[in-house]
């Protein structure tokens, strides 16, 4: 089959599910082709080659000073979709005369809309649908359920079409409806076959621009411990000796992830499902205004003992030491497999698809031999 996969150009969670799902299909003998335009490109470049990605507009954050605005993401996020009949027509024609069988959307508009105009079936892939598929009445309470509603209803609109929706999220939570699947976190094979095993050497920081003055903390705190800082995401231009600003590398991270004494990083979805498998201390700090990664980090809390989460504004060195006291060391395993299991849903759902579209095209050779 050609398969089109689209995904949010920002943040690493976003890449590396669908560099695992990506790789899953690759092997089993499909023409896969990557859509997007941001930060994305360069870990799918290093995979997957030049080839297979084609440049696609999709919707970013707006921040103002270390804030995710919500308003002002909505309004540019009004202004792309009111110009997303151009965007359309401009995927549709760069893609030349290749055709996708099957569309497959991780939380961005333009896809779906894509495959309405070469009526394909359109597939959603992502996070943000479990504010919508799962029930969450026992884990959140009733102000954290209504604030993820906006995340739902965004949801929503980016993807309207989609008749199957795969959630890759790494916690094990009630699903409302049948047409929802929750498969875990999208773990490569350098995390499932891993094994943590800390080297008294580093710790791995994963930041964004928005938890800039958490830094400061950071490098005190591993400085005290005579660890040296291994930083990824944002770079700032000036840092202690004992910091290492790390290129974007899909392999260098694990390794350094793997051999870490301690993560500390913003709470994607995608990284605590990682972290949680193999068990390694974290201390994740929501971005301010993102609300998906502070009810992340609030399950991540709740589900898991080697968590803990510092909000931004209480974040300090004193902080992260109470926080150790309160991590215990446990890998949690039953999280390995949701890269297979994806990846079966969504060729068995395909496969049925295609094979009721020959049957009617069938009944329609008949009837008109009739």
């Amino acid at each position: 089959m050609k398969i089109a996969m689209a995904l949010a150009g920002e943040g690493r969670g976003h890449t590396v599910r669908a560099v695992a799902l990506g790789q899953e299909l690759i092997d089993l003998g499909h023409d896969l082709r990557f859509f997007t335009k941001g930060q994305s490109e360069d870990l799918l470049i290093e995979r997957f080659g030049h080839d297979s990605l084609q440049i696609m507009p999709v919707p970013r954050f707006v921040s103002f000073g270390p804030r995710v605005s919500v308003t002002a993401t909505g309004i540019m996020g009004g202004v792309f979709l009111l110009g997303i009949r151009n965007k359309v027509k401009q995927t549709i024609d760069d893609m030349g005369d290749w055709r996708p069988d099957i569309c497959i959307s991780d939380f961005e508009p333009v896809l779906p809309r894509v495959a309405k105009k070469l009526k394909v079936p359109c597939i959603s892939f992502d996070s943000q649908h479990f504010t919508i598929a799962c029930d969450m009445k026992n884990y959140l309470s009733v102000i954290h359920r209504m604030r993820i509603s906006i995340v739902a209803l965004i949801a929503k609109i980016f993807n309207p079409y989609a008749k199957l929706h795969v959630v890759s999220k790494p916690f094990s939570l009630p699903v409302r409806k049948n047409k929802y699947h929750l498969v875990g976190p999208m773990l490569r094979p350098s995390i499932e076959n891993g094994n943590w095993e800390p080297t008294n050497t580093h710790i791995v920081c994963y930041s964004r621009a928005a938890l800039s003055k958490c830094l400061p903390e950071i490098f005190n705190y591993s400085e005290e411990l005579g660890l040296e800082v291994r930083l990824y995401g944002f770079l700032p231009e000036n840092i202690p000796t004992h910091v290492k600003k790390m290129p974007i590398s899909d392999q260098g991270f694990v390794d350094d992830l793997l051999s870490c004494n301690l993560i500390i990083s913003t709470a994607g979805s995608q990284l605590i499902g990682e972290v949680a498998t193999l068990g390694i201390p974290s201390i994740l700090i929501p971005e301010p205004g993102q609300v998906e990664q502070d009810i992340n980090a609030r399950l991540a809390e709740f589900c898991y003992k080697n968590f803990v989460r510092i909000p931004y504004k209480k974040f300090s060195k004193d902080n992260v030491d109470r926080g150790m006291q309160c991590i215990e060391i446990q890998s949690y395993p039953e999280l390995k497999g949701g890269a297979r299991l994806a990846t079966k849903i969504i060729i068995d759902y395909s496969e049925n698809m295609m094979s009721e579209k020959i049957g009617k095209n069938q009944i329609r050779v008949n009837h008109s031999l009739i």
